[in-house]
């Protein structure tokens, strides 16, 4: 006949009440873990951008505090704060925001280049021209930001530059016209007009 097993022992009064305390210390732990980490900068930064259509004012609040936090070195959150200012049309705001970023460069190309078309659209060409500056890099975004800072340069007279640029874009975008009407009005303004012509030619070809 089988022998009948016992039931297990169940802790000891003290010991049941040692891990109850231990496991309660454990979630305290992890729920001050995760306040502090909803309080760092980044996680300051990612409570913004969830905010940015339904409350763009808190938005605003995070993010600034984001860029405190970091002593105010934070690229990706400032140039976040920067679009905020544009969306609101404060482009004097925008615009010293933007120069207050010590590293441009660092920030993800698409939302420099998201903060560029909304300076065009607000007709504010140097906080797009220094946006598209710093978003001029290899990636999937180079040939829009070439197109789009290549005609702001040729709109505020830097002509060498605007040449430069429509040089760099038939190398990434070979078959589209743009830079070639480009380089078309640039000679065509110098009066260099064989150039001017060769280079509507090759435009024409692309369309």
């Amino acid at each position: 006949m089988a022998r009948k097993q016992s039931p297990p022992r169940q802790p000891s009064g003290p010991r049941r009440i040692r891990w109850k305390l231990i496991i309660l210390l454990m979630i305290l732990a992890a729920g001050v873990g995760a306040y502090w980490a909803y309080q760092t900068p980044s996680g300051l930064y990612w409570r913004a951008k969830r905010l940015e259509t339904s409350d763009p004012a808190k938005a605003e609040e995070l993010v600034i505090e984001s860029v405190e936090r970091a002593n105010r070195d934070y690229p990706a959150a400032q140039l976040f704060w920067c679009r905020l200012l544009a969306k609101s049309n404060r482009w004097v705001e925008a615009l010293g925001c933007f120069g207050l970023i010590q590293a441009p460069e660092e920030c993800n190309p698409s939302e420099l280049l998201g903060v560029a078309k909304l300076a065009l659209e607000g007709h504010q060409l140097l906080l797009a021209e220094k946006a598209l500056d710093a978003a001029n890099r290899p990636g999937e975004d180079r040939e829009a930001v070439l197109s789009l800072l290549m005609e702001i340069k040729q709109q505020t007279g830097q002509t060498e530059a605007a040449f430069d640029l429509a040089k760099q874009l038939t190398e990434v975008a070979p078959e589209s016209p743009q830079p070639w009407q480009m380089m078309g009005q640039l000679y065509a303004a110098q009066k260099q007009l064989g150039k001017a012509e060769d280079a509507c030619r090759k435009a024409l070809e692309r369309h």
